[in-house]
């Protein structure tokens, strides 16, 4: 017994200084080898100047291409070239940096001037220039100025321009942009003590960045006032987007806009900027067959509606027309062939009388099977919608593939005129149908308080509903 022990401790020494020596081995013959990863990020650099800034003021000239047809200037003119940076009548042109200033302009002065475009970027990029004005400018001045940047005469964007890198070290120049600003001669009293800014941007990103292939070059129409309003959206073009600048007062104006697009020419965005339309009114003493910020808009294109506000609204129907609808958004809408988004628009004190369809934000809405309505954080609160047919307190008619989410209803009444149409009114929306190939209609977190509705039990109309789907509706007092 003694010797197996001894014989198996023999062994197990013996395997012990092998595996030492093995560990000693390995140490002894070693190898290194590092490689050094140096990463170095690309710089994206694309900047606009100013320069070559002249000055010009209007002279009379019996044989000039200027006129003024009447008042105590009127007569002939031609402009005359300065030297300095004073006009004739004692106003100053400067250019300081990145900043020209124009000072005590009076009619028929003007400057030109280049904007130079340079790329400092060590990659390929893509670069693109916008035109906007501050928001402290005075619209109508603003409106009232001629100005020319590399042949655009209106704020807005330009299509992308690709731009292979990399660029020169001391820089690559682009592009140089002629521009001018004119006080046209013919400008009147009510253009004095005026102020405004026009601001140039580039923009860049790097040569493989994602960009809209839309026209860019659609413009950005800036509105603060009832005038700008009304021609911003009815001279909306393809791509186009209308901003609010402020809150604009519409008291005595008896609106009428009815969107001019159709076809291909219906993608738009109008996006209120978080401001305010106060004292809305349509129809007259009469009454008209659309009520609403947009009477009609029949697309096929997307449109998105957002960030806009309306305060004490009055539309009224004339009940005739079988399109007679109204809403402080929208009267009537359809569309067939694309989408519309609606995002925190919110009304406040609205009241309808005699339209077939009225709705506290939309009168009537009609999208195709494949179309999408979305309505997202919207509320109307006060006052009455009535009618003769289709009244809600969101929408009165709502027809197609249709999303209402996070939106309120507070403290309106719901009614019908006509006794045989109880029954298709209702706290959100009046009547609801989808098509019967589309996903449906879909209501989802949607608050209803202190609405009273003719047929006294609704909050949604449910006997006209092909299919749709309800969650989270909660309601109080209705």
């Amino acid at each position: 017994m003694n010797k197996k022990k001894t014989l198996l401790s023999a062994i197990l020494a013996i395997a012990f200084c092998m595996s030492l020596i093995a560990g000693s081995t390995f140490a002894l013959f070693t190898s290194e080898s590092k490689v050094n990863i140096a990463v170095t990020s690309g710089k994206v650099s694309v900047t606009a100047t100013l320069g070559d800034l002249q000055l010009y003021s209007v002279k009379e000239d019996e044989n000039g291409d200027l006129t003024v047809s009447e008042g105590l200037g009127a007569g002939k003119y031609s402009y005359e070239e300065l030297t300095g940076t004073t006009f004739t009548n004692g106003g100053t042109a400067e250019l300081n940096g990145d900043t020209l200033t124009l000072t005590n302009v009076t009619p028929g002065d003007k400057v030109t001037f280049n904007i130079v475009v340079t790329d400092y970027s060590n990659v390929s990029v893509k670069y693109r220039t916008l035109i906007t004005k501050s928001d402290e400018s005075d619209d109508t001045f603003f409106n009232e100025l001629k100005f020319d940047i590399d042949g655009r005469d209106t704020v807005g964007a330009s299509a992308w321009n690709f731009i292979a890198g990399p660029a020169d070290e001391n820089g690559t120049e682009v592009k140089t942009l002629a521009c001018s600003v004119l006080l046209p001669i013919t400008s009147g009293n009510e253009y004095q003590e005026k102020s405004c800014a026009i601001v140039f941007t580039v923009e860049a990103v790097q040569g493989n960045a994602a960009t809209s292939d839309v026209d860019n070059s659609a413009p950005i129409t800036l509105a603060g006032n009832a005038d700008d309003l009304k021609k911003a959206l009815e001279g909306l073009k393809e791509n186009g987007t209308v901003v609010l600048t402020k809150d604009i007062d519409l008291a005595d104006v008896n609106w009428d806009v009815t969107a001019p697009w159709s076809a291909s020419r219906t993608t738009i965005t109008i996006d209120g900027g978080n401001h305010t339309i106060y004292n809305l009114t349509t129809g007259g003493t009469d009454g008209a067959t659309y009520g609403g910020l947009l009477g009609r808009l029949a697309t096929n294109g997307n449109v998105v509606i957002k960030d806009l506000n309306f305060e004490n609204v009055t539309l009224k129907g004339n009940g005739t027309n079988g399109e007679c609808a109204g809403g402080a958004l929208v009267g009537w809408y359809e569309n067939h062939g694309g989408s519309i988004t609606i995002e925190n628009v919110h009304v406040k004190n609205i009241k309808t009388e005699n339209f077939k369809y009225a709705g506290g934000i939309i009168g009537y809405n009609s999208t195709t099977d494949s179309n999408q309505f979305t309505m997202t954080n919207c509320s109307v609160d006060g006052t009455e919608i009535s009618g003769i047919n289709h009244e809600g307190g969101l929408i009165g008619y709502l027809q197609g593939n249709c999303s209402i989410t996070i939106c309120t209803v507070m403290n309106v009444k719901i009614n019908t005129t006509d006794d045989a149409r109880i029954g298709r009114q209702g706290a959100i929306v009046g009547t609801m149908q989808d098509h019967t190939s589309a996903s449906g209609v879909t209501l989802t977190n949607v608050y209803v308080n202190d609405v009273l509705v003719t047929d006294e039990n609704k909050a949604f109309q449910g006997t006209e509903i092909n299919k749709g789907a309800v969650s989270n509706i909660t309601i109080s007092n209705s």
